[in-house]
């Protein structure tokens, strides 16, 4: 008896699986072939229902791979039971013929998605193929609840059930799971599959440069090419076959022999790092888009110059030779690179193998994305031995110089615009499981005016977030006021909200938060006690309402990333329009104030605080008060002479609120707090206001 006969009937004992007698199946006809299994449709008499029986292809009693992917997939079958988006298990039955067995599944009596797609091509209507599509994501998602990967998910392999000439289908299923775990060809070990579908070897075996058969064929030569012409491409170096769809894309197997070369000719002196990245330099994903991470030697680098220092880590520029651009040699093998790029160069104070490849880690994770700063590679000092991370230049600053240096040009369009793409940014973040936990302008680069997201030595994934919030790290103004309250604990997405509300208030008025005034227990007890930016401009009040709930004492009542980014999109059409309430609220705010927008050319000249620091640091506050929210809290700051008292403080005076406000750049008064407008009716444009006020007695 062999393995899967004795797997099998253990099976059928304990009643996870029903035979099915291969005399109740008659009538059988082949209706189908992939590349791992053969599909006949036949009748089971017992129950009178069409079913479907599949057989893998490379099944051999005496192949224990082959013993395996059998075994395999019944498992994950038998997970999926009942699931109403997966073809179902019905049993397995013993081939007449070959005596193997084979798995009994539901029949789907619509055909493959794909000739369904074809054959009603003109008859389907926009919601017959979002329907379509949704039922397609409810399956994927049924296969990830349950912790399946399918890594072989082709339109031909995806079958309709439930579906008659004239309807709609009504459910997509998901079949076809061979291969969600991939074993090595060459040495029967199981190894993490991340590589796309070309030789399926584990990466000893490919280091070792062997080169392994099923059936004769290697499994580059066997898989479906999927490029316009249906055929491979072949290697005029080695001769070898190579899946792509693009011509001008590496030859796999000579890449490989590359880069197994190149490894022996650099380390990063930490084996962690060398290890990951040669794991990444091998992904198909990172070698056909050209962005795998790379080792840079120093001696590429010149022209470098210190740019910026944080509370963690130094910045300098440098120009990189060779990165301008790099094209695969196949006479060679090797790669061609030349031209030269700007770029920046990341020194992290603590070097440890831990920060720098967590640091690496999450930048190159979140990298393949536009609203992030593009990770190049790392480089290691030669003198110092310490490593840098190489990533793009932000060729206009950051987020606050690029304010301090265009503020008098920034339209709110333009405002709106770099806000919906620093959300973006969070958003990407959010959807990938992370927590940036040091969001402020500093942190943003600006490339074409907009700002990408850079510095991920704080960022952690949400889940382990915990494990990282023994201390209070970053900078007092922009962190949430729970953290603040709880010490480090308590960080979440929507502490990264609060943190983008603060920077909204500095891209409305151009002014940092608090800038003049210590950041000490005192500014921490009053941010716990409900005080924010002051806001001293008048802002739309759809943004202001907005930067209110991201400012919210309590997380529940703040917008999600997804939100915040959806709602910044749909105001900045609104002003693009000219047709909408925010627009004329614009243009309203725009005439009202000239001689305000007179007085910006002063805005770069604020005098900071020397103890405002904002950079990252550790923090230690002592018995801080419980967050909450207030209305309007006041706190004296000087304010450029020529700025005209706003129709906020004309509205004070008409409701005898307060008797008289009068402006003297000299004198001011230290703080005036507690005056709350519950009796004012309207609406106005502040959160809290700043103002020099010698006078401010309540009627």
């Amino acid at each position: 008896m062999t393995l899967v006969s004795e797997w099998l009937e253990e099976a059928i004992k304990k009643g996870f699986l029903v035979e099915i007698a291969p005399d109740q199946l008659k009538n059988e006809e082949v209706i189908g072939r992939g590349g791992y299994g053969e599909v006949t449709k036949c009748e089971w008499k017992a129950k009178g229902i069409l079913v479907a029986c599949k057989r893998i292809i490379n099944l051999q009693e005496d192949d224990e791979y082959s013993r395996r992917a059998f075994i395999r997939e019944l498992k994950l079958q038998n997970m999926l039971y009942n699931s109403k988006y997966v073809i179902q298990l019905l049993g397995v039955s013993q081939d007449p013929t070959t005596k193997l067995y084979r798995l009994v599944l539901d029949y789907a009596d619509g055909g493959t998605l794909r000739n369904y797609l074809c054959s009603k091509k003109k008859e389907l209507s926009w919601p017959d193929k979002i329907k379509l599509s949704t039922e397609i994501a409810n399956g994927l998602l049924a296969l990830h609840n349950a912790k399946i990967v399918h890594l072989d998910l082709v339109i031909v392999l995806e079958t309709l059930k439930a579906l008659t000439d004239d309807t709609v289908m009504d459910e997509v299923n998901v079949p076809d799971f061979e291969f969600p775990f991939i074993e090595c060809y060459g040495c029967n070990c199981e190894f993490e599959y991340e590589w796309d579908g070309f030789i399926r070897i584990c990466p000893k075996c490919v280091d070792e440069g062997k080169e392994y058969k099923v059936n004769g064929k290697t499994q580059t030569q066997v898989r479906k090419y999927r490029i316009k012409e249906g055929l491979p491409y072949t290697c005029t170096r080695c001769e070898n076959n190579f899946d792509t769809i693009n011509a001008s894309d590496p030859c796999i197997h000579c890449l490989y022999a590359y880069l197994k070369t190149d490894w022996t000719r650099w380390t990063s002196g930490y084996p962690k790092i060398d290890e990951w990245i040669h794991k990444q330099q091998v992904r198909s994903s990172s070698i056909t888009n050209g962005k795998s991470i790379e080792f840079i030697r120093f001696s590429n680098f010149k022209n470098i110059r210190s740019f910026d220092e944080g509370g963690f880590s130094s910045v300098s520029k440098a120009i990189w030779i060779g990165g301008g651009y790099r094209e695969w040699n196949f006479r060679d093998g090797s790669w061609n690179v030349g031209g030269e790029k700007d770029v920046a160069l990341k020194k992290l104070f603590e070097q440890n193998e831990e920060n720098v490849f967590n640091e690496l880690y999450t930048h190159f994770v979140l990298s393949n994305s536009e609203f992030v700063c593009q990770l190049y590679g790392i480089s290691l000092i030669t003198s110092t031995r310490e490593l840098v991370t190489v990533m793009e230049l932000g060729t206009q600053g950051n987020l606050r110089q690029f304010i301090q240096n265009n503020f008098d040009s920034l339209t709110w369009k333009d405002k709106l615009n770099m806000l919906h793409y620093a959300a973006k940014a969070i958003d990407h973040l959010h959807n990938n499981g992370f927590l940036h936990r040091d969001l402020h302008p500093l942190n943003f680069i600006m490339q074409n005016n907009l700002p990408k997201l850079i510095d991920f030595q704080l960022c952690t994934q949400d889940l382990y977030c915990g494990l990282h919030s023994e201390v209070l790290l970053g900078v007092l103004p922009y962190i949430d006021p729970v953290v603040l309250y709880k010490g480090g604990k308590g960080y979440n997405k929507k502490s990264d909200i609060y943190s983008f509300g603060i920077i909204m208030s500095e891209v409305f008025t151009g002014y940092p938060p608090y800038y003049n005034v210590p950041f000490n227990d005192d500014l921490a007890i009053q941010i716990c006690s409900g005080r924010r930016p002051e806001i001293r401009c008048e802002v739309p009040q759809l943004l202001l309402n907005l930067m209110s709930e991201c400012l919210s004492a309590d997380p529940r009542y703040r917008p999600t990333a997804e939100e915040l980014k959806n709602t910044l999109g749909q105001y900045y059409k609104n002003v693009e329009k000219k047709e909408t309430d925010l627009y004329t609220e614009v243009e309203k705010i725009n005439k009202s104030a000239p001689i305000y927008y007179q007085a910006q050319s002063a805005l770069p000249k604020y005098q900071t605080h020397p103890q405002a620091i904002y950079t990252s640091r550790l923090l230690n506050f002592q018995k801080l008060p419980k967050p909450e929210s207030v209305k309007v809290d006041w706190i004296g700051v000087p304010v450029p002479k020529d700025i005209i008292v706003g129709q906020f403080y004309k509205e004070l005076i008409a409701r005898k609120i307060v008797s008289e406000v009068r402006l003297d750049n000299e004198v001011c008064l230290q703080s005036v707090k507690a005056v709350f407008l519950s009796n004012i009716t309207g609406p106005f444009n502040v959160i809290s206001m700043e103002c020099n006020m010698i006078e401010a007695i309540e009627v």
